[in-house]
């Protein structure tokens, strides 16, 4: 009771309104409330993430190493997966595959060892608007998909989304607010802005966590609404 009560009078000293107070220590003693993922992937597995810019080539190829390094930590982290291939590897296997860019997502997989592929095709990218001027406005959207890299027959490749003639599941994308900068190194810091954000939104699709309380002034990411 006593908490309760020093809880009530820190919250009139701020000045709120009632229906503040009433709404702010609903928010205290109410429990979090906790997302649902939309898949979870087999466990103990090897994952490839793939990125890809395919059909349409990004401007800033960078961005491809930074999203999957960034998707590749972040899978591990949060327990997604076990333990993901380096992009490194991914490269390697594109200078020395001279008919690469024919192969399937499971062939890929396959040459590298991976039990399943997290495939991120970019389908919409930008660091500006406009190259002539030095405003910036980083924005990224994609479409993704998981696949077993070990299936005999194409059809049974697909782990999900399993919708018919689907490219993917699009999860929300990432528009990054303007910011003027000389400085052409900017475009670097810019796309690990948006790598960071970019793998955070694809990674929560696939675990627990919670959802922060409305107001509670954490950072839940610039974003373009699917």
């Amino acid at each position: 009771m006593r908490r309760l009560a020093f809880i009530i009078m820190c919250l009139m000293a701020t000045s709120l309104s009632s229906c503040n107070i009433i709404g702010a220590a609903a928010n205290l003693f109410s429990p979090p409330q906790k997302s649902e993922p939309k898949y979870v992937p087999p466990k103990d597995k090897k994952v490839l993430v793939f990125v890809d810019d395919r059909p349409t080539p990004v401007s800033w190829e960078p961005i491809k190493r930074d999203l999957t390094e960034e998707l590749n930590a972040q899978l591990v982290e949060h327990k997604v997966v076990q333990s993901t291939i380096p992009y490194d590897r991914l490269l390697d296997l594109r200078s020395r595959e001279p008919n690469f860019s024919n192969l399937g997502v499971a062939a890929i997989g396959q040459k590298l060892g991976a039990d399943l592929v997290l495939y991120v095709n970019i389908t919409s990218f930008r660091l500006k608007e406009d190259e002539r001027t030095p405003v910036w406005e980083g924005r990224i959207q994609t479409c993704i998909r998981w696949i077993d890299a070990t299936a005999v027959e194409e059809d049974r490749a697909r782990l999900w989304p399993k919708m018919i003639g689907s490219e993917g599941y699009i999860p929300e994308g990432v528009a990054l607010p303007a910011k003027e900068e000389s400085s052409l190194s900017y475009g670097t810091t810019l796309s690990h802005k948006l790598a960071v954000k970019m793998a955070d939104i694809i990674t929560k699709l696939f675990y627990i966590y919670e959802i922060p309380p409305i107001g509670s002034g954490q950072d839940t990411s610039e974003g373009i609404k699917d």
